[in-house]
């Protein structure tokens, strides 16, 4: 038996779907910047260490997040 009303089943996937846009702009901003010899070869590496942490971390919020709309249905 679905325990989950419509409505809220319907709202719980939009706002699973903004965040997971919003992941993905993220995503896509740091892995660019990444990307870009420039940045790997001017940013001291401390910088560069916390922007491939940071992609890591993303990526599993990513993961999790599409999950959810999948189980949301």
């Amino acid at each position: 038996m679905d325990v989950i009303a419509d409505g809220d089943r319907t709202r719980a996937r939009k706002r699973v779907a903004d965040e997971l846009r919003s992941v993905k702009g993220s995503l896509d901003r740091i892995r660019s910047r990444l990307a870009d010899p420039d940045f790997a070869a001017k940013a001291p590496a401390d910088v560069v260490e916390e922007e491939r942490r940071r992609e890591g971390d993303l990526s599993s919020r990513e993961r999790v997040l599409a999950g959810y709309l999948v189980t949301l249905g």
